[in-house]
């Protein structure tokens, strides 16, 4: 069997901000597109448990340059915004932050948000939203 390698896991712009999501983030997937070799680009996706400390990494990520200030204020908003509303079919959620890393293009990040049927919520949306009075 041959092993998978990825020559950038040591790089310092790669470690540096899988140890801030080691820090800050409760759960970390690891993305690689995988053919014969391990492609370049890798991404983390990144789940919260609440939306505080979904606010928090993204605030994080505005102070490293990885969200302008005007997207973090509409993603901020928004954020604020989600709330369980018993009256919708459809339930809006906040679901991960997704950093990639490109060896030649440096990071970029995204955020997925999503709507779920309202009886599948309980089981598939991770991160609680703010309280009423935040």
């Amino acid at each position: 069997m041959q092993k998978l390698s990825y020559p950038n896991w040591n790089k310092k712009e790669f470690t540096d901000y899988l140890n801030l999501c080691e820090e800050f983030v409760p759960q970390l997937d690891l993305d690689l597109d995988i053919f014969d070799k391990i492609g370049e680009a890798v991404g983390l996706e990144c789940y919260f448990d609440k939306m505080e400390e979904v606010l928090h990494f993204l605030a994080l990520l505005k102070e490293r340059d990885l969200c302008t200030e005007e997207k973090f204020q509409l993603a901020s908003q928004h954020l604020h915004q989600i709330r369980r509303d018993r009256s919708q079919k459809l339930q809006h959620f906040f679901s991960h932050i997704k950093l990639v890393f490109h060896p030649q293009k440096g990071w970029k990040s995204k955020i997925y948000l999503g709507y779920i049927r309202k009886k599948l919520a309980r089981g598939v949306v991770r991160t609680k939203p703010l309280p009423k009075n935040l």
